[in-house]
């Protein structure tokens, strides 16, 4: 069996964010794409496998869609890639609900 290279997807609407955590993916060896937007992400995810995500809950730009809509689309269709959730807004009920909707952390 080939080896597969460990896929990353970044999504973040705050371009030093998302470029910050993209680098040090990919200075640890992972393939990284970014994504700032939720209409960006899905359309990466319809395109390939990822073994991991890191998403921003709120993105801007996106009106209703948020982190969760992003969450709940990979659950659906790449339920083993491990979503992680961030956000500079967080509480613990909102840590708790992600975290029961299938975010890794």
């Amino acid at each position: 069996m080939p080896f597969q290279k460990m896929r990353a997807l970044v999504v973040d609407d705050d371009d030093v964010i998302r470029g910050n955590v993209a680098e040090v993916l990919s200075n640890e060896g992972w393939e990284v794409n970014e994504a700032s937007s939720t209409e960006q992400a899905l359309e990466l995810l319809h395109g390939d496998v990822w073994s991991l995500v890191f998403c921003d809950v709120k993105l801007s730009t996106d009106g209703d869609r948020d982190g969760y809509h992003i969450l709940r689309s990979f659950n659906e269709e790449q339920p083993n890639a491990q979503i992680i959730l961030m956000t500079g807004h967080g509480s613990a009920i909102g840590a708790l609900d992600a975290v029961s909707s299938g975010a890794y952390d």
